[in-house]
């Protein structure tokens, strides 16, 4: 977590819990429940208090780590979710999936915004800069997709790897992407 006190956990594949532990002792602290399918990833909000969720069963769940209260369920997709990610300003939350899209919401409403298209196969992961301007996907089509956060308007075309995208992160000066991908190699692309 980002206060440093909390790990957090899902144990595997086909867990459908949230594990909070505390980092001090190792003492679990908390289960988050609520899900119908098994928890694929996670992310933290900027607060240290949101947590976002995703699963197979096509929903993105918000919790407050706080209370370990489930908030929301935001439901949009139609295939399993793979991928999700905070913005720095806890405004947005993006998620992406096997539906082959990118889905913008708006984290304090619950609001779907915008949903992307251009990926030909599933969205495996996503990437939100740090300066909140650009937003990076990748799927298991071998590309990578950057947009503005704003208006999902897209600047660029990542093409290279030969195998699909499993990670993408954006440098803390918001000017590099870095991919790896199941071609066995680890990409470093200029923004500009």
């Amino acid at each position: 977590s980002p206060n440093g006190k909390t790990i957090i956990s899902h144990s595997s594949t086909y867990s459908q819990t949230i594990k909070l532990w505390d980092l001090e002792t190792g003492e679990l602290t908390g289960t988050l429940t609520g899900h119908a399918g098994s928890v694929k990833a996670f992310c933290i909000g900027p607060d240290g208090e949101t947590l976002a969720s995703d699963n197979a069963d096509n929903t993105i769940k918000l919790w407050r780590l706080s209370t370990e209260e489930l908030v929301s369920t935001l439901a949009s997709h139609t295939e399993d979710v793979l991928a999700i990610a905070i913005s720095p300003d806890a405004q947005t939350l993006v998620s992406g999936g096997k539906d082959e899209t990118v889905k913008i919401w708006n984290l304090h409403t619950c609001q779907l915004l915008r949903t992307l298209s251009g990926h030909s196969y599933s969205v495996n992961t996503l990437a939100i800069s740090p300066d909140g301007k650009f937003l990076a996907s990748g799927g298991y089509d071998s590309s990578i997709k950057l947009r503005y956060l704003s208006t999902g308007k897209l600047l660029k075309i990542f093409s290279g790897h030969s195998g699909s995208i499993n990670t993408v992160a954006i440098t803390p000066d918001s000017k590099t992407l870095i991919s790896g991908s199941e071609d066995k190699t680890i990409r470093l692309w200029s923004l500009f």
